[in-house]
């Protein structure tokens, strides 16, 4: 069963309540959303810290009920300071969009053992 926009959302504020959230069905089949959530919560954590929290947020549904989460997350003003960051971060969201396969734990030990993060 798919979940709808209203339901992820709801999730992602009860964890992170001060959060803005916008959320977008990319293919218009309730599997497959993107969403921006911007927090302070975020502030001072790596990018991989802040998907680990929204992916927490949504309580293991990813992968299930929820098929595919493109993510973009920040702190309040943080947002394009974060968009110009390259390198590993680029790969782990490609990674994090895919939805498939890999845990953000095995992510973030390849992060960790390459020196990105």
């Amino acid at each position: 069963m798919a979940m709808n926009q209203h339901e992820i959302e709801t999730l992602i504020r009860e964890a992170l309540p001060d959060a803005q959230v916008e959320i977008r069905d990319l293919a218009g089949d309730g599997d497959h959303y993107a969403a921006t959530v911007v927090s302070e919560a975020f502030r001072g954590k790596t990018r991989v810290a802040q998907h680990k929290m929204v992916y927490d947020a949504l309580k293991g549904r990813m992968g299930g009920e929820l098929h595919a989460l493109a993510l973009q997350t920040s702190a309040p003003g943080a947002f394009h300071e974060q968009q110009d960051v390259v390198g590993f971060h680029g790969l782990v969201d490609g990674l994090l969009r895919v939805g498939h396969g890999l845990s953000l734990c095995q992510i973030d030990g390849e992060l960790g053992t390459r020196g990105g993060g």
